[in-house]
């Protein structure tokens, strides 16, 4: 950032539309955003080492359990001599396995941190637009969702009131981490997968199958743990890059060099990362 440089300019550097390539999209929701390594790099180029996020608290929700939510303030010192600082608030869900242990809880909180800073900068114009767009996507789309079968509900919702309190709470968890609102507002097949859940609570992923003897069950064991993490779509391209790769043989079946190749790429998966 030019010492000469008015606020206005500062502004309209700052709003400056990210280009195609800085861009990621959420499949599982349809939504574009920015990383917040773009956003990092943004304020970078505008103002240098003239600004500074403060996390004020990052903690595990009491009124909201199975979330992490994160207080932070960005704040940015301009070239008059003046400092402007503005609060964000993010979250980001507890990522549980079928056992109901937490997968890392350090980068949920890392995730809450980074998605306050994100939400701190749309209010100085970052990525302004980009969160305008999520929002009018997300309302439009339930607003063009048909509504639920209601004996599917009744069906849910029966199960879910004599199941024992511990898979009722697994249950809530696993849908916070695929789906967003109600099942009230929930498509069909949706609800169907959380039926699913529920009724098959111990059901192993296809491509997990028991460890033989010959094999290293702690790889394989692993596997089955990341695998457990993978939402939605993330577990249907770890099925097909299997097949696609190594053709219809089971994960058994695998030698260790293939199982650590996959290993490798179900973890990237689960990070968000850019995979063939």
């Amino acid at each position: 950032m030019s010492t000469e440089s008015t606020p206005t300019e500062i502004q309209e550097s700052l709003e400056r539309p990210f280009t195609q390539e800085a861009l990621r999209v959420n499949e599982a929701r349809g939504l574009t955003y920015i990383p917040v390594s773009e956003v990092i790099a943004r304020l970078n180029a505008v103002l240098g080492l003239n600004w500074e996020f403060r996390v004020r608290s990052n903690e595990v929700s009491t009124d909201v359990p199975g979330w992490v939510v994160c207080h932070g303030t960005l704040t940015l010192h301009l070239p008059d001599g003046r400092s402007v600082s503005r609060d964000g608030f993010g979250g980001q869900a507890i990522k549980t396995k079928r056992s109901g242990d937490v997968v890392d809880l350090g980068d949920e909180f890392k995730g809450a941190s980074s998605d306050a800073l994100k939400k701190a900068a749309q209010s100085f114009g970052i990525a302004l637009d980009l969160a305008r767009t999520e929002e009018a996507v997300w309302a439009e789309s339930l607003a063009a969702r048909p509504d639920p079968d209601p004996a599917l509900v009744l069906k849910v919702r029966e199960l879910l009131e004599s199941s024992p309190a511990e898979l009722r709470k697994e249950a809530k968890q696993w849908w916070k981490q695929r789906f967003h609102g109600s099942i009230e507002t929930a498509l069909d097949s949706e609800i169907e997968d959380l039926l699913n859940f529920l009724q098959r609570p111990n059901l192993k992923v296809p491509v997990a199958t028991p460890v033989e003897a010959d094999e290293p069950p702690g790889l394989v064991d692993e596997i089955n743990d990341v695998l457990d993490t993978l939402d939605p779509p993330a577990f249907e391209r770890a099925k097909g890059h299997w097949k696609k790769t190594y053709g219809a043989k089971k994960l058994r079946a695998g030698t260790v060099e293939e199982q650590e190749e996959f290993l490798a790429f179900i973890r990237l998966l689960g990070l968000g990362g850019e995979v063939e």
